[in-house]
């Protein structure tokens, strides 16, 4: 699996599009109240699923860089028990997936990398296939580490140790920021959805008062300038919200 890239399953596909049809339905009879201003915002759906997908893949390198934390910590517990590199990596498996489940991702990519070890390929170009796949900077910078560790002849457990340590030292700075920013993105949900309800509201309560908006090229202007206005600020607001370490 290629980590970068994310392909919607059949199910998500067609729910994602009725979604984001419905909301272009909305959003064109709010704005131009026509049903050709409705399928002129139908364009919105490709743009939609490509944020969709982008937040999909965003999300699934967020589990899979937990994951990979923990299995890290797994191998290193296992390398300071004695076990060998290579069985250090098997001793995790099971583990790993008692924590996360035998379909979690970091499972199947750990039970990939042991089948290929006994199939006598090494554990660096395993772990090279994955780290390239893996778009993560956590699991590139890992390889890089273990394999001058496992080639100069070090310290080789304290530097992996010691790699794992810094890496979950990274993943819990990450979540202490997840956690502060999780009610300032509750509020830039509620921000993004006023304006919406607000236009509703008006035009539900007095239509008189936007009548002239609409039905006449100068009104479609202005609305058309107001939704791109809105979608801007949309856009800006997510931005400012996504901090990486």
């Amino acid at each position: 699996m290629n980590y970068e890239e994310y392909r919607f399953t059949v199910w998500e596909l067609l729910r994602y599009m009725f979604f984001y049809a419905g909301l272009s339905v909305i959003l064109g009879g709010l704005f131009y109240q026509s049903m050709w201003g409705m399928l002129l915002a139908v364009f919105l759906i490709p743009s939609g699923l490509k944020r969709k997908r982008r937040e999909l893949k965003r999300l699934r390198q967020q589990r899979l860089a937990l994951q990979f934390k923990d299995c890290i910590r797994l191998v290193a517990d296992a390398l300071a028990a004695g076990y060998s590199v290579e069985n250090a990596w098997q001793e995790a498996e099971p583990d790993l997936c008692r924590m996360y489940g035998e379909k979690a991702d970091m499972c199947r990519e750990l039970a990939c990398i042991n089948s290929k070890v006994k199939l006598n390929e090494t554990i660096e170009s395993s772990l090279a296939d994955f780290a390239k796949r893996s778009g993560l900077d956590d699991v590139n910078n890992f390889y890089h580490v273990f394999t001058f560790a496992k080639r100069s002849g070090g310290n080789f457990v304290r530097i992996i140790e010691n790699c794992a340590k810094q890496i979950g030292e990274k993943r819990e700075i990450m979540q202490e920021i997840e956690t502060v920013m999780a009610s300032k993105c509750l509020e830039q949900k509620i921000m993004n959805v006023i304006p919406i309800l607000l236009l509703a509201y008006v035009e539900i309560s007095s239509p008189d008062f936007v009548e002239p908006l609409f039905g006449n090229v100068f009104g479609v202007l202005v609305m058309s300038i107001c939704l791109l206005v809105y979608g801007t600020a949309f856009l800006i607001s997510e931005k400012i919200i996504e901090i990486e370490v």
